[in-house]
Order: C-alpha cells, then sequence, then structure tokens
C-alpha cells in the first residue's frame, strides 16, 4: 500500500485574461495567487509533439503544427511551475513536501491538479503540459518521480470509489486500425500484450471485436476491470474528441468521448487506458467532451490517455511498463510516473505525452479486498529455478504468536517454499549465532512486529527496553540478510507507546530504501498475507527472469551492482534505469556512511556482478576513493573477474541520453580478466520513437 499526503490544486477564471489559483493541502494549509499562463500550446510544437501525427492520430481531422520550438523542454518546464507555485501556493507545497518527508512510512506528495472547465479560457489551461513541471536547478520533473505524481481531476461532485477488488485481473483489449486510416503496429503490441500479461498471475485479458456490437456483447460477458484500447484518436475541432472504431465492413466509426462513455457507462471498469493520439485533450468549443474527461464525468475512476501525437514505440513501451507496475501491485498513479521514466530521454518528450485523470481518492484501483471480505491471496507460481525459495520466519511479538503460525502454516503448504525451522535456544547467548546462520540461509526474512517490541533478551532489562527478540534479529538482518522484510499492522502502529521503540522504527523506516534487501510496509490486518505472498511471487519473478537471463548469450556477464551514497541515490536511480533499459541485471545500495562499514556483508551480492560501480557526486571524494580501493581489494582476494567504474553523477545534460551515460560512466579498473567489451554495447539507442 502507498501512502501519500494529497495537495489539491483548483484553477479557476480570473480577470484580465489571467487565472486564479487555490492550493490547499491538510499539511499546509491554504494559499492563493494568481495564474498567467507563460506560453501558449503551440509553442510547443517541435518540442513535444514533434511526432509524426500518422501514427496514432488522423491528419484528415487537424493538422501538427510547424516545429518551431523556441525553448528547451526543461525550460518550458521550470516556467509552468513558476506560474503556478509562487507565493504562498509555492509554500503549501513546501511545508506538505516537508511534513512528507518527515513522516514514516510515506511515499510522497500526490499533486492533484483540477481545473473548472466550463470557465471562459479555462480550455487553454488544460491543453499545456502540467506533466512537464519542474523546479529551477532540479535535474528532473515532478511528474517523473513516485514521490511527485501529478494527476487531474474535473470539478465534478464527488469521487468514483471503485467496490473491493477480487482477483484475476479483468482486461478487456481492443484493437481498431480502420482500412481506410494510416496502418498501425498493433500486431507487436497485442504480442507484447499476450507474453506480458497474459502470463502474469491472476492476469485475463480478453480482445474484442473493434466495433459497437462487438465491444458491447464482449461487456456483457464479463466483468472487466480495465478496458484498454489502441488505435486511432484525434480531436474535431466542431465536436471534440473521437475514437475510431471499425464498421461491419472495416471502415472507420468515429465514436465521440460521450457515445463511448455511454458504451462503458453500466460496466463495472476501475480503468480506461486509451492508447491513441489526443484522446486526452480538451478544445476550446467543447471543453468538457474530450474522450478521457468524458469517461471521468461518466464516474470511470482512472483514465489513461495521451494528450499529444505519441509514436507506435512509445505507446506501446509506455503500456508494457504501465500493466507490468500494476501487476506487481502499485497504483495507478506511480505505474504512470513509471511508465514515463520508460520513455524519458525520447526526442520529442514523449513521457509528457500520457495524461491521468483521476477521480479515486487514491491509485489502488486493484488492492486487496475490504476488511469485510476474506484475504483473497494468490497462490506464488513455480519458480524457474529448481532450487526451493527459502524463508525465515522471525520471532514475533508474543500477540503476534497466532499469526506467525498461520503464515508458517500457509507458507509450508506451498510447493516452492521452504519454511526454515527455527525455535528460541534455552541460553539467550545461542541466539544470535543461531539466528545469524538462519539468516545467511534464507533467501527472504520476514519480521512481523507488532505493537508492542516483543520478548526481552533478558529478564533483568527494564519494562521499556527495546532489547529484545524480534528487535535483535531485525539487528542481525540488516547485517545479513539477502532480503527482508517488516510488516506492521496500522492498527499495530497507531498503538505503540514505547518511545523507544517508536524512535527505532522511525529509524528504520528513514533508511534508503532497496527493496531488493529491506521492505518496510505498514498495511491493514487483513491485508498482511496478501502483500507477503505478492512480495514473494515477485521475489519468484526476478528469479526467473535472472536465470532466463543467465542462459541467452545476450545477457552473460552483464550483472552491475550500483553503490550509492544517499546524497546521490535521485542520480543513482537514473543510472540505474538506463542499465535495466538495456536488460542488464541491476543491483542498487544505497549508504548513509561514511565509513566503509556500510560495505560488510556485501561480498555475496559483488560476487554476482561482473561490473561495480561507485557513484561519485556530491559525496566527498574520499567516501570514493575508500570504497574503490576497499572493492578492489577484496576482488583480488577472491580472484573474482570485476570490472569497477565510476559514474560522475553531476555531469550537467548536454546531449542524449547515451552520449551523456557514455560520458559519465567510465571503467577505471579490470582485475581477474574481467571483461569491458560489452560496455560499449550500453551507449546504442534504445527504443527509438517511430513515426
Amino acid at each position: 500500500m502507498r501512502n501519500y499526503l494529497d495537495i489539491s490544486v483548483f484553477i479557476s477564471p480570473g480577470s484580465d485574461g489571467n487565472y486564479q489559483v487555490r492550493v490547499s493541502s491538510n499539511e499546509g494549509g491554504q494559499g492563493h495567487s494568481t495564474l498567467k499562463l507563460p506560453f501558449r500550446l503551440g509553442d510547443l510544437a517541435g518540442v513535444l509533439f514533434g511526432v509524426e501525427e500518422s501514427t496514432r492520430g488522423l491528419a484528415s481531422l487537424s493538422k501538427p503544427q510547424a516545429p518551431t520550438p523556441t525553448k528547451t523542454v526543461e525550460e518550458f518546464g521550470v516556467q509552468l511551475f513558476d506560474a503556478l507555485f509562487q507565493g504562498d501556493c509555492r509554500d503549501v507545497l513546501v511545508k506538505t513536501e516537508g511534513k512528507a518527508d518527515d513522516t514514516p512510512d510515506c511515499d510522497g506528495v500526490r499533486i492533484r491538479l483540477s481545473m473548472d472547465l466550463h470557465g471562459p479560457g479555462m480550455a487553454q489551461v488544460a491543453s499545456l503540459p502540467w506533466e512537464l513541471m519542474r523546479r529551477q536547478g532540479q535535474p528532473h520533473p515532478l511528474a517523473l518521480s513516485n514521490r511527485t505524481p501529478l494527476v487531474r481531476s474535473l470539478d465534478v461532485p464527488q469521487p468514483s470509489e471503485p467496490g473491493p477488488f477480487q482477483a484475476p485481473l479483468r482486461i478487456l483489449a481492443v484493437m481498431s486500425n480502420p482500412n481506410d486510416t494510416p496502418p498501425l503496429n498493433l500486431q507487436e503490441e497485442r504480442a507484447r500484450i499476450e507474453k506480458d500479461w497474459a502470463q502474469l498471475p491472476n492476469v485475463k485479458v480478453d480482445f474484442a471485436t473493434p466495433t459497437r456490437a462487438g465491444l458491447l456483447n464482449q461487456l456483457a460477458k464479463t466483468e472487466y476491470h480495465v478496458l484498454h484500447y489502441m488505435g486511432h484518436g484525434d480531436v474535431d475541432p466542431a465536436g471534440g474528441g473521437v475514437l475510431l472504431l471499425e464498421q461491419e465492413d472495416g471502415s472507420r466509426d468515429p465514436v465521440s468521448g460521450d457515445d463511448f462513455a455511454l458504451i462503458l457507462k453500466d460496466d463495472p471498469l476501475r480503468l480506461v487506458f486509451l492508447n491513441a493520439c489526443k484522446s486526452g485533450t480538451t478544445t476550446d468549443a467543447h471543453p468538457m467532451s474530450g474522450v478521457a474527461t468524458s469517461l471521468i464525468r461518466s464516474r470511470i475512476p482512472a483514465v489513461v490517455a495521451m494528450q499529444f501525437p505519441v509514436s507506435d514505440q512509445a505507446a506501446i513501451l509506455f503500456a508494457q511498463t504501465f500493466y507490468m507496475r500494476i501487476a506487481q501491485g502499485l497504483p495507478v498513479d506511480v505505474a504512470v510516473a513509471e511508465g514515463r521514466k520508460r520513455l524519458y530521454g525520447s526526442k520529442h518528450a514523449e513521457w509528457a505525452t500520457p495524461v491521468l485523470y483521476m477521480r479515486s481518492k487514491d491509485g489502488m484501483l486493484f488492492g486487496p479486498p475490504a476488511a469485510t471480505s476474506a484475504p483473497v491471496a494468490a497462490t506464488p507460481t513455480p519458480a524457474a529455478d529448481p532450487n526451493i525459495f527459502k524463508v525465515f520466519l522471525a520471532t514475533t511479538d508474543q500477540n503476534l504468536d497466532k499469526r506467525q503460525r498461520e503464515l508458517g502454516k500457509l507458507l509450508r503448504a506451498l510447493e516452492w517454499v521452504r519454511v526454515l525451522d527455527f525455535t528460541l535456544p534455552d541460553a539467550p547467548e545461542e541466539h544470535a549465532p543461531l539466528v545469524d546462520k538462519m539468516m545467511r540461509q534464507a533467501d527472504l526474512a520476514i519480521h512481523l512486529l507488532g505493537a508492542n517490541p516483543g520478548q526481552a533478551l533478558d529478564d533483568e532489562d527494564p519494562p521499556d527496553t527495546i532489547r529484545t527478540y524480534p528487535l535483535e534479529q531485525l539487528r542481525i538482518g540488516l547485517d545479513v540478510a539477502r532480503s527482508q522484510m517488516i510488516v506492521l499492522s496500522n492498527q499495530d502502529n497507531e498503538s505503540i507507546e514505547n518511545e523507544s521503540y517508536q524512535a527505532k522504527l522511525a529509524e528504520i523506516t528513514a533508511m534508503p530504501r532497496d527493496k531488493q534487501r529491506l521492505e518496510f510496509v505498514i498495511t491493514e490486518k487483513n491485508s498482511i498475507t496478501v502483500t507477503i505472498l505478492a512480495k514473494l511471487q515477485a521475489m519468484i519473478d526476478a528469479r526467473a527472469a535472472a536465470l532466463k537471463r543467465a542462459n541467452t548469450d545476450t545477457s552473460k556477464g552483464r550483472a552491475a551492482f550500483v553503490d550509492s551514497h544517499v546524497s546521490d541515490q535521485e542520480q543513482a536511480f537514473d543510472l540505474v534505469d538506463f542499465l535495466e533499459k538495456r536488460d542488464v541485471e541491476t543491483q542498487m545500495r544505497t549508504s548513509s556512511a561514511s565509513s566503509l562499514t556500510s560495505l560488510a556483508n556485501l561480498d555475496d551480492k559483488i560476487r554476482k556482478s561482473t561490473l561495480y560501480i561507485i557513484v561519485a557526486g556530491k559525496v566527498d571524494k574520499e567516501w570514493v576513493i575508500n570504497r574503490r580501493n576497499a572493492v578492489h581489494k577484496y576482488a583480488l582476494k577472491s580472484r573474482a573477474p570485476l570490472l569497477i567504474a565510476k559514474y560522475s553523477a553531476m555531469v550537467e545534460a548536454r546531449a542524449d541520453e547515451a552520449d551523456l551515460m557514455r560520458a559519465r560512466l567510465k571503467v577505471v579498473s579490470e582485475l581477474n580478466d574481467g571483461d569491458s567489451s560489452w560496455i560499449e554495447g550500453l551507449f546504442a539507442p534504445v527504443g527509438e520513437a517511430r513515426s
């Protein structure tokens, strides 16, 4: 479960061609300002929507603007941010972000952008790509970070909340390419759907005939959660947004946004994904008649659409990444941010083309059932690796013994999981060595924490001690465990009275997040089992994917370990994203320590890597030198074939992504016959947009 603080931004008509802005949040209060549009949509031609419109749009209804860029996409983004967040409105944002940073288990600030589209001139405001917004001097836009997801909403009477979700996730896909329209590469998109979606656990995909009758008939057969449209879209200046379905003879059948909403009106859809040009666009004449806005008005909880022309390849890659994240249990707004990252670096900034309209209170459209329902948990599918997946259930607070026994019984019933047997030794001094041994064997250590810190290690300790068996096992796990998961219910979290225990949990929450090694989840009691099984499934899938990569010629020897100080964490994430796009199996570790103690127990991780990268940016040079010398010494001692590289995180952008990475990433040592021949291949373009 992702937890965000919401900040509401409402724009309405003002005077003298300007607009009124109201920004509010529970944590930051309320602010008001006057918005003067810094530019018009046409100024972005050639910068944001220079993609050929013949891909997923129609030149017959509207013609693309001539590419006449006046500024960079970064400059446009700064202008938008400065125009919207100024004065006390910016203060509200800063206060809310500060509160999010100080709140344990808070994932960030969700920015909800809402507009009064009925007001004069508001279509001009809505037409601007607010998704470009970035602070002056910041390397990335807000919408590209999971810490600041940006969603749009309409000034509608009330939110629309879907009922309890019951697996499987059912997706209805519609492929429409009438024979009198430019051809689209829908077969590649379908192939990816069938390969990626249909093989995911608890995901079912059906395809509907792309006619009005075919769509209605398929919706009548089954209740779907998602409708995914791929085809042509556009905006008719005289009539609003349209999608193209097909007639029985294969010719085009233009369907307005309102008519499309009517087709879907009586179905319990949670999400509509419109992979078509301008499906998220509004017009001056009909500001509420865009396809996306029509669907939101008809009470669809969330709509993902494209606000500008989008290339075929960008549409395919964005959808693939988006659905993979949804299947992993991420909220829809976070999945959109992840999809944007997949497109980041494209020639025409197509990462800003997707737009998310959402009227639900959060993005968890496919979360666990409500508390009144019995938990529905997917059984993890077999791992491709023939080895059994080993789990260590750490000792819990005595009040959680029953829950631990039930969870252990469930896990032992799974064919692909082995729960390591463990009982508390009679002598307390035997506890730490035994736990250390068990942790090193386990693929995953699960800590169930409660409202109390647990049984004391020594009966002589004072009553408020946090020197307990559960927390001692957690301490050992932080040093030696391959991967561990800490789970605490919301109810127990709110009942903690021991101040030392509260401080300890806050300390753990503030540690740099690395889901491969440490994940701290606070969730509802009835969701704990679902959450743990989802974690197991993700790890099993990752193991299967790693095994598959290891068995392919193109991926042999392509494994990297990224080592970063916490001050350079954001730049390190950029590097990880770059490597993963190029099928390099990548692990990342961030440290706040200035000494070499944070290198302890990395032997196993480094041994599995062929490339060790030190992120050198804001951190002191001495830190970088010490890391390099320590790893160099380890590799020589162990005879591990290893490349040691340095990533200069503070180099400013001055070229495309591959050229920039070439300038930043330098191999500084080749040890024990480490092979650097594949490094040069990293800098070939990946996923170039096709027009």
